[in-house]
């Protein structure tokens, strides 16, 4: 949490100085000054922009499937690491009505689970409506200090 609330004031900090020297270069008449900043502040607002995109996305797929959903239990499909403690937890379960294979991914955690999750079964909360909404519930696992 700490790490994404100095990215976004990173972020801000970048596009005040973006669209400040835009503006100065603007007043001063220098054209090419005016193009390269504003570009640059047009890019990191675009980025502000997808990141709050996103997380009102998960923020509402999350509400969604706590107001309509199937608990499941899943089997642990491999641990994929995304940095050096950025870890995704993708699992995999079959219908048993039609056989058919779904493969979910959670968000991602700050350590490896793979310990924790070896040989248990996860949860993961689904739609009724639709099996692409779903939340992998990673409660079992010990939080963070």
């Amino acid at each position: 949490m700490m790490k994404q609330i100095f990215g976004y004031l990173l972020l801000f900090a970048l596009i005040f100085v973006c669209w400040w020297a835009a503006y100065v270069f603007y007043r001063a008449g220098e054209t090419p000054g005016v193009y390269i900043a504003g570009s640059f502040g047009a890019l990191f607002t675009g980025l502000l922009l997808y990141a709050w995109g996103y997380e009102i996305r998960k923020i509402r797929r999350a509400a969604f499937v706590e107001a309509d959903y199937d608990q499941i239990m899943t089997e642990l499909d491999y641990i994929e690491a995304l940095a050096e403690n950025l870890y995704y937890v993708h699992t995999k379960w079959t219908d048993p009505d039609g056989g058919a294979v779904f493969y979910f991914k959670s968000e991602y955690i700050q350590f490896n689970p793979e310990k924790f999750l070896q040989g248990r079964e996860i949860p993961v909360k689904i739609s009724r409506k639709d099996y692409k909404i779903y939340t992998v519930d990673l409660s079992i696992l010990p939080k963070l200090a």
